[in-house]
């Protein structure tokens, strides 16, 4: 809170450092209450995004319950062809392996991928050498 004092028409001449020891205590008080601001505004931006993720996990549950529905589905579909439903669930379960096994071999090689910046370190040893150039 602002010294009352300091106020225009209160008559009083303050001292120098009366005047810098009132201006730190307000600085003080703006910093606090800017950092509790900012402390509020961070815990309301993670209740939304902690939020948006239980969202997001509900939809997975919905979309894992619709997967299985369609995996029944398709087992049914090839059943009424003539096939037996154990073997129709068999032909489904080898399909939804070798879809897995391709998914897994493209995720694999993702991670098997170098983590060096190789680009940065290209242009980094031509920056050197540049400079190496230049200063011969």
């Amino acid at each position: 809170m602002p010294d009352e004092r300091l106020r225009a028409g209160s008559g009083e001449e303050l001292s120098p450092a009366a005047l810098v020891s009132a201006l730190f205590a307000d600085l003080g008080d703006l910093v606090q209450k800017e950092v509790a601001l900012a402390k509020a505004e961070v815990q309301r931006n993670v209740m939304r995004k902690v939020e948006g993720a239980v969202w997001v996990a509900a939809a997975g549950v919905v979309f894992l319950v619709a997967l299985l529905a369609l995996v029944a589905g398709l087992v049914l579909l090839i059943a009424s062809f003539g096939l037996a439903m154990h073997w129709s669930a068999f032909v489904v379960a080898l399909g939804l392996a070798g879809l897995g096994l391709v998914v897994f071999m493209a995720g694999k090689s993702k991670l098997n991928a170098g983590m060096a910046p190789e680009r940065s370190m290209r242009q980094m040893r031509r920056d050197v050498a540049t400079i190496r150039e230049q200063m011969q």
